[in-house]
């Protein structure tokens, strides 16, 4: 609903995953930018860009009433390979090596993710630029990008090791001029993120945030996330549209539902 009403919007996809939010934009011929910590995740949305465009090339038509049932030409509709960008680094709330940890090889939505202890009297860690962590080779005969298993990862049994940027990073990945859906998925670290995300809010419009809120309506850290998103004048809905307002007092944040999205009020 909220892509069909705003035309020009983009998402932006922490934690995606594999791709269902991600895909959905994209058939809805949206940019996304999608981001997830795991590189077998993002495997498996670069191998559903690959069929998709494949299936694409194949089905084109010209069928009026298939048209105005999706709302789109598909002549005109652009390539998955145009349209998605796909990031592998673990959102922070700076700039650091983190642990990912496998709880459950059949749940990988169940991640644990923690920053490395690193010593005092070692040099500081610096995260690599992200063109050079996101290294692609293009396939220039089917338009297709595919991208390489990033250096700075490294797989130590059930833990990964993955460098950690902020929101503000993802600042030149953003179309301009674009309406912005945030979807976070991002296992409980919400908080964090937004302790380094203050240009983000400052040259993106951000429209709406989907996140989950479950692990802090009873938390100080719930409440500083909250306050942020109140001082950038986002505020807790049921529904995408604003329709259904939640309580802005912070002492019945335990009253929100478990997963909610943030609207931003002019």
């Amino acid at each position: 609903e909220f892509f069909m009403e705003n035309p020009r919007s983009q998402l932006v996809d922490l934690g995606c995953h594999v791709g269902v939010y991600t895909l959905f934009a994209a058939s809805m011929a949206k940019p996304v930018l999608a981001m997830d910590i795991l590189p077998s995740n993002l495997a498996l949305i670069q191998l559903s860009i690959a069929v998709n465009d494949e299936n694409m090339a194949r089905s084109k038509s010209d069928d009026e009433d298939i048209d105005n049932l999706l709302g789109y030409s598909k002549k005109a509709y652009p390539k998955y390979s145009n349209l998605i960008t796909t990031v592998h680094n673990a959102i922070y709330s700076k700039h650091a090596k983190m642990y990912v940890y496998l709880k459950d090889d059949l749940n990988l939505g169940g991640t644990e993710v923690k920053e490395l202890n690193i010593h005092e009297n070692k040099q500081q860690l610096q995260i690599k630029d992200m063109d050079n962590t996101k290294e692609n080779l293009r396939d220039e005969d089917q338009g297709i990008t595919y991208q390489q298993n990033s250096p700075n990862t490294e797989t130590n049994g059930t833990k990964i090791l993955i460098d950690a940027i902020c929101l503000d990073d993802l600042i030149p990945y953003i179309q301009a001029n674009l309406s912005i859906f945030l979807k976070m998925d991002i296992e409980g670290s919400e908080p964090d993120v937004f302790l380094c995300a203050s240009k983000f809010f400052m040259y993106v419009d951000i429209r709406v945030i989907l996140m989950e809120i479950l692990f802090h309506r009873y938390s100080k850290q719930g409440k500083t996330m909250a306050n942020f998103l109140f001082r950038h004048h986002m505020v807790p809905s049921e529904d995408v549209n604003g329709r259904k307002l939640l309580d802005t007092d912070l002492n019945n944040m335990y009253k929100w539902p478990e997963n909610l999205f943030w609207i931003k009020v002019r």
